[in-house]
């Protein structure tokens, strides 16, 4: 019996959508060269719990 998959997930940030653009916006904006990795970091700790 051969099984198919009902649903694939793709992950696309980062992968299919150029977020440099985003990320400096917030460095900008923030004034902090990492503000952005923080902000990513916890956009995808957020969204998953």
């Amino acid at each position: 019996m051969k099984l198919t998959p009902k649903a694939l997930i793709f992950d696309v940030n980062e992968t299919l959508l150029d977020l440099s653009p985003l990320k400096e916006s917030i460095n900008k904006a923030l004034g902090i060269e990492y503000a952005a990795d923080i902000w990513f970091a916890e956009l995808l700790q957020y969204s998953l719990v």
